[in-house]
C-alpha cells in the first residue's frame, strides 16, 4: 500500500489476489522449488486479506495475523467464532512463527529446506481459505 493513502477493501483484496495468483503459479508444478517465495507470498496474501476487512479505519501496521484478527474483533468486524475459524488457517500459514523468523531465518536456517511438498500445499490452501473468507465477508449482499 502506498504510504499515507487510505486503502479501500478493494485495494487490499486486489493485492491479496495477485499474491495468491503468484503463489499458486509457483506451486503449480513443484512447490518445493520455490519454498521461500511461496511462504512469504502466502503470509502476505493472508495479511492483506485480513486488512481488507479493516478498510474504513486504520489497520495495524503489523505482519502479525493474530494481532490483525484481534484488531478486527475489537472493532466489531470479526466475532469470536470467526476468529476461531480463521486461527487454525493462520497457524498453518505462519507455521506459528513470527514474520521476521520466516523472512530472516537465523533462528532456524533449515526451516525452508525442511518443509515438505505436502506442507507447502497445505500452506497455500490455508492462505486461500483466509482470502476466500475475507472475500466472502466483503462481498456479502447488503441487507
Amino acid at each position: 500500500m502506498p504510504t499515507g493513502s487510505a486503502a479501500s477493501c478493494d485495494d487490499w483484496l486486489r493485492i491479496a489476489h495477485q499474491q495468491k495468483d503468484a503463489y499458486a503459479k509457483l506451486a503449480e508444478d513443484d512447490p518445493t522449488k520455490y519454498k521461500y517465495p511461496i511462504g512469504l507470498l502466502t503470509w502476505q496474501c493472508s495479511e492483506n486479506s485480513l486488512k481488507a476487512l479493516s478498510a474504513g479505519h486504520k489497520p495495524p501496521h503489523s505482519h502479525d495475523l493474530d494481532k490483525i484478527m484481534r484488531h478486527l474483533q475489537r472493532n466489531g468486524i470479526l466475532t469470536t467464532s470467526e476468529i476461531s475459524e480463521l486461527r487454525p488457517y493462520a497457524g498453518i500459514v505462519t507455521g506459528s512463527r513470527q514474520y521476521s523468523d520466516n523472512k530472516y531465518p537465523e533462528k532456524d536456517p533449515l526451516y525452508w529446506e525442511n518443509l515438505s511438498r505436502t506442507s507447502l500445499i497445505s500452506i497455500c490452501e490455508n492462505a486461500t481459505n483466509i482470502l476466500n473468507f475475507c472475500d466472502n465477508r466483503i462481498n456479502l449482499p447488503s441487507h
